[in-house]
């Protein structure tokens, strides 16, 4: 490797990886910001550049840094939004004494300290909760961002082609977005209809996401 050449690797602290309050991606996405920090750099990216370097879906980041904003050593702030891209950069960064702080609260379990089944459940319950997409919830009044919410629910280009001309505008309530795919569900009941179907996995997510009151 030449000496000048960008390492393509994320260090993980073994601290941070044996903490059991933290799932695996949110340990690899809280390297990879101290990475950026270890070179006196700060890590300005967006939902869609870190999406695309962390193999996951543009809902899925946006979950991730949601998550780890309810830590006080995490910090992710939204910046100069792009009304073109609809896109907005983060500027990210892991304050790291809260971060030890955090570490030194728990005791690591180990497998010497478990038997054999629970070290596999515990295993087994964290590879289910990283492959859970964890979705953002919405009351009727907030602001969305379209184009987040036609990702979240994976629409083809020629269904969100569609659902961007009829709302004009990448800023729209929840309300707003709740009625029309409502009328979408409804009008595909109608004989001949050719229009938007929506998906029951589709269906599953948007229920998910409409908070309770």
């Amino acid at each position: 490797m030449k000496e000048n050449q960008e390492q393509n690797f994320v260090q993980v602290n073994y601290n941070l990886l044996a903490t059991q309050k933290l799932n695996s991606t949110q340990k690899l996405f809280i390297s990879y910001i101290l990475g950026w920090q270890r070179t006196g750099k700060i890590c300005f990216e967006t939902n869609r550049t870190l999406a695309s370097k962390f193999g996951m879906k543009y809902g899925g980041i946006r979950s991730v840094l949601k998550g780890l904003n309810r830590f006080d050593f995490f910090k992710s702030v939204s910046k100069d939004y792009d009304e073109k891209n609809s896109t907005s950069g983060h500027e990210i960064t892991v304050n790291v004494a809260k971060l030890e702080n955090f570490l030194d609260e728990e005791k690591p379990i180990t497998k010497s300290n478990l038997t054999e089944a629970q070290f596999d459940n515990e295993s087994n319950a964290n590879s289910l909760e990283d492959e859970k997409e964890i979705l953002p919830t919405y009351h009727i009044n907030d602001i969305v961002d379209l184009n987040e919410i036609l990702s979240i629910f994976n629409f083809n280009d020629k269904d969100s082609n569609e659902i961007r001309q009829h709302f004009q505008t990448p800023q729209i309530t929840f309300d707003a977005f709740a009625d029309y795919y409502v009328s979408l569900i409804t009008d595909s009941q109608m004989q001949d209809y050719k229009g938007i179907i929506i998906t029951k996995e589709q269906d599953a997510k948007f229920m998910e996401m409409c908070a309770k009151k």
